[in-house]
């Protein structure tokens, strides 16, 4: 199957633990045989280069696209967000370049699309998949439903 997997942060180093969950998820997903397409937000002090070479990282995921997202942006996003009704985590991540990204990559058909945490859920519509899962690690994600 083809799996796109959306972070709201880049999944290396593993030092948290919902990043050791989502990599964990995907790892097994990567050696069951399926092709995972990683998507996600980089702080602009991360070397985008050096971490799209990881070898860690090249062993499960077959491609992957790097979104560089930084404070000021995700500022701007919250004082916005004071005229919408969105919830702050969503807000805090929308990026008008992750949606041209994820609109670009919707002439493939995955098969499964995967959100870690409730901050990609804005996305949902931009991807084209079948079936769609929301990995809702920490319980700020919880508290929304």
């Amino acid at each position: 199957m083809k799996i796109i997997v959306l972070t709201s942060r880049f999944p290396f180093p593993f030092t948290s633990g919902g990043i050791k969950r989502i990599i964990s998820i995907c790892r097994y997903l990567s050696n069951k045989g399926h092709e995972l397409t990683l998507v996600s937000y980089i702080r602009p002090n991360e070397n985008s280069i050096n971490a799209c070479k990881e070898p860690e990282l090249k062993k499960i995921f077959n491609e992957i696209y790097l979104i560089e997202i930084n404070y000021l942006e995700q500022i701007f996003n919250v004082l916005v967000n004071f005229f919408y009704r969105t919830p702050f985590q969503i807000s805090l991540y929308r990026s008008i370049r992750m949606s041209k990204l994820l609109k670009k990559l919707s002439s493939i058909e995955y098969d499964i699309s995967i959100f870690h945490l409730i901050r990609g859920a804005s996305y949902l519509d931009d991807i084209n998949a079948k079936h769609s899962i929301l990995e809702m690690t920490d319980s700020i994600s919880l508290n929304m439903i």
